[in-house]
């Protein structure tokens, strides 16, 4: 959870680790779960986004 106050901050924290780190995470993805991937990753991670 991240307090009102740090909403942007937050926000803009997940969107570099996606444009950084993005491609790499599909890549893994899809080495585990195959054509799956498409399917489960993004539930899994608004699900990491969430916890955060």
């Amino acid at each position: 959870m991240v307090k009102p106050e740090y909403w942007i901050e937050a926000e803009e924290w997940i969107c570099n680790f996606i444009a950084d780190y993005g491609m790499q995470i599909f890549k893994i993805a899809y080495g585990i779960l195959g054509s799956k991937a498409l399917e489960i990753l993004p539930y899994e991670m608004e699900r990491v986004i969430k916890a955060a």
